[in-house]
């Protein structure tokens, strides 16, 4: 299975991988090891078989944007 997750962790490191043709995504697939039935869902871009193979129930990602200096300025001047 930690074939599978470090394979959608390089997907959304990689925007080559993001954007790669169907052979390109079976052929990093086959590299990386991940299960056939993974393969499959993940080709097919069937986010309810994929949460259903790994066993996720709900995904979800939170990004918080960075500090600018500017912000860090003020943060500095009130303390």
């Amino acid at each position: 299975m930690s074939n599978v997750i470090d394979f959608l962790e390089l997907i959304g490191q990689d925007a080559r991988l993001r954007h790669a043709s169907q052979s390109e995504m079976k052929f990093a697939l086959t590299n990386m090891q991940v299960d056939s039935d993974l393969q499959a869902a993940i080709l097919a871009k069937d986010q309810q078989q994929l949460e259903a193979l790994v066993g996720a129930s709900n995904v979800c990602c939170v990004v918080f944007p960075g500090m600018n200096d500017e912000d860090e300025y003020l943060r500095e001047k009130r303390a």
